[in-house]
Order: C-alpha cells, then sequence, then structure tokens
C-alpha cells in the first residue's frame, strides 16, 4: 500500500487562525432604528415646573423687571413659558432632523412639518445642552446592537408635536433673555449638528422614595454620567404617566442592563400597560437626593456664568 503520511499537510484552520481570520471580535449592526416616543407637552410642563421654582427668585433678576414684586414674578413666569415653548419647538425641529437621517419614513409620516421657528434662538447653555443631546442612543451591548430614535406622535404633527399651537411671544421671550444676558448667564443655541451620539439620561427613571429622588438607569452604567442626573431632573417627572420618554417599554425587549433581560413587570392599575413603576435588575445611579439640593443643582447649571 501506498504511503500517504508525507502528503498530510497541518490542520487549516490552524492556518487561518493564525492569520487573525478566526477570533471573536465586536460586530456592531443597528438595521432598521427603533423608535420610541417623546411627549413634548410633558417635557415642557416639567421644565417649566423647575424653572418656575428656581428662576423668579435668582437674586439679581427682578432688578431687570419693573413694577411690583408680584408683577415682576408674572412677568418672569410668561417669560419662562414662552421661552420653554420655544425650545420645544426647535427641539422639534431638530428630532425632525435626526429622523430624516437615520429614518426617512418617520420624518415624513410624523414629523413632516417643519416648526416655523429660527432655530438660531438662545437659552441657558445648561438646557440648550439638555435639548441638543436627545438622542439618537447607540446601544451596542445588549443582545443585539440598537439605534434609538425619539419622535413626536403623528396625531400632533400639525402642532409640531404639542398637543395645540403655541404662540411665541417675541417681547416675553427677549426680555427674559435679556437678563439673562444681563446677569452674565452663558447663552447657546440648541445645536442642530450633533446628530450622532445622543445623552442616556432619557432612559433614567426617577421616583421619589420616602421624600428624596432616586435615578434608576435602564442600561449599563457605562453610558451614563454623573451630568444625566441633573437632565434627568430637569426633564423627566417621577409619575410614570407624566414622562417625556418611554424608554422602559424598550428594556425588556432589547437592552440587558446586566447578563439577563430586563423583564416587563405588570403595571399598576392606575399606570401604563406594559410599563412597571418598580425597576428590576436596574441600576441605581443617584440615591436620596432632596428636593432642595436637586434645585440648587439646576440653578447652579442655569446660572452658570458665561
Amino acid at each position: 500500500m501506498a504511503d500517504f503520511s508525507s502528503l498530510i499537510r497541518s490542520d487549516p484552520l490552524a492556518f487561518v487562525i493564525a492569520d487573525g481570520r478566526v477570533r471573536t471580535h465586536p460586530y456592531h449592526h443597528y438595521g432598521f432604528p427603533t423608535v420610541l416616543h417623546i411627549d413634548l407637552d410633558n417635557l415642557a410642563r416639567r421644565m417649566k415646573t423647575v424653572l418656575n421654582e428656581i428662576v423668579p427668585y435668582e437674586f439679581g433678576i427682578l432688578r431687570h423687571y419693573g413694577g411690583a414684586t408680584t408683577l415682576a414674578d408674572d412677568s418672569i413666569i410668561a417669560g419662562i413659558e414662552v421661552m420653554i415653548d420655544a425650545a420645544m419647538a426647535i427641539t422639534y425641529n431638530r428630532l425632525r432632523s435626526v429622523a430624516e437621517k437615520y429614518q426617512p419614513l418617520t420624518r415624513t409620516t410624523r414629523m413632516n412639518p417643519k416648526a416655523p421657528i429660527s432655530n438660531n434662538l438662545e437659552f441657558p447653555a445648561f438646557i440648550s445642552s439638555v435639548l441638543s443631546s436627545i438622542g439618537p442612543l447607540r446601544i451596542t451591548d445588549a443582545a443585539r446592537d440598537t439605534l434609538v430614535i425619539y419622535s413626536t406622535s403623528p396625531e400632533k404633527m400639525e402642532a409640531f408635536g404639542r398637543s395645540k399651537n403655541h404662540l411665541f411671544i417675541c417681547g416675553n421671550y427677549h426680555r427674559l433673555t435679556d437678563a439673562f444676558r444681563a446677569m452674565n448667564v452663558r447663552m447657546a443655541p440648541i445645536d442642530f449638528d450633533r446628530k450622532d451620539a445622543g445623552s442616556f439620561f432619557s432612559t433614567i427613571t426617577p421616583a421619589i422614595r420616602q421624600g428624596c429622588w432616586t435615578f434608576y438607569g435602564d442600561v449599563h452604567p457605562s453610558h451614563y454620567e454623573n451630568e444625566d442626573i441633573p437632565r434627568a431632573y430637569l426633564t423627566q417627572f417621577a409619575d410614570i404617566n407624566s414622562r417625556a420618554f418611554n424608554f422602559r417599554g424598550l428594556a425588556g425587549d432589547y437592552c440587558a442592563a446586566t447578563n439577563a433581560f430586563i423583564q416587563a413587570a405588570p403595571a399598576a392599575t392606575s399606570g401604563n400597560q406594559g410599563v412597571s413603576e418598580d425597576v428590576e435588575h436596574g441600576w441605581v445611579l443617584a440615591h436620596d437626593l432632596t428636593n432642595c439640593e436637586m434645585m440648587d443643582i439646576i440653578r447652579y447649571r442655569i446660572f452658570a456664568r458665561a
């Protein structure tokens, strides 16, 4: 019998392994974006609630408003009302632009008309930075890669993401922002060029426990930074039915906060179906923060000097 031993080569698999072509490494494939709902009415209401408890009481702002203190307070609150409504319209345009980049059909069917407002309007820099970082979110450490963008509902399209159109009163806006500038508050427009990656503060679930705030994260803690806590406080009510962002519904399907999936717990009778007040297998990002402490944190950032 012929001897074929001289023809036997080394294992071909060993060759391609040594060549570096057989190895495990990350592969990111997002596929179609996941579109989540953002409620601009709840977002505006939350921001107005926080600012109305801070801005009128900031030392020095009343000198820029004449008349009795009560009338000045009313004028400041009216300015906050218009300023935040304007910021919501610009935020809508920014989200519309993000959708056009990643999911044009969403832009066409849910955010087709553009809000008729200048994108160059300025706000306190902290507010602008928060609104500039609402999505997109790139989640690469879950069961599968996910790209998340936010969109308003189609039935609110004609009011630019709101339940009704809001009148922009230039005088109220400029009087308040001029007062901010006179106080040397750092001002900035909402950044339209920031479309590649947003902040994960919109995935944070705030809750009030025994009179103090606790903030839970629904994705891996590597996605969060400390500044996400004041961002979440400024934009999110603790009430589950009044939140601007509906991220919890995604967590059970896509995002692994630990090695196990987050299971969707039954909702309370008064809550939204499929969304639980309690976070399971999530992360505590901050706890035992009093409302006064949170207000001081926001005040410091709103009135950051230029």
